[in-house]
């Protein structure tokens, strides 16, 4: 597996780091920038299908929820392995 290249802005001194997120945060406009572009070329309303991601998401995030509850876990003492298997059961069980 790579390492990633994204330096962690907490390991740079902070006048570094800043440079560093600023200069992050321009290319992740940039990428959003040119999503939106290919959705407008493709006539696709961007912010109707930005909606339905955020539906998406609430909607199996609250059945990872339900899971917890069900099984008496707190969620901040869920597992990220635990979190993507629920997840994953989820996603299956919508495309069904």
């Amino acid at each position: 597996m790579r390492k990633s290249k994204i330096p962690n802005p907490k390991s740079l001194p902070v006048r570094q780091a800043g440079k560093k997120e600023k200069k992050l945060k321009e290319e992740i406009g940039d990428l959003l920038f040119s999503v939106v572009n290919v959705a407008r070329k493709l006539d696709i309303d961007a912010e109707e299908s930005l909606q339905m991601a955020v539906s998406k998401f609430m909607r199996r995030f609250g059945q990872i929820e339900a899971h917890a509850r069900g099984k008496k876990i707190d969620l901040g003492n869920m597992s990220l392995k635990e979190m993507d298997r629920v997840w994953e059961e989820v996603k299956k069980k919508e495309r069904n």
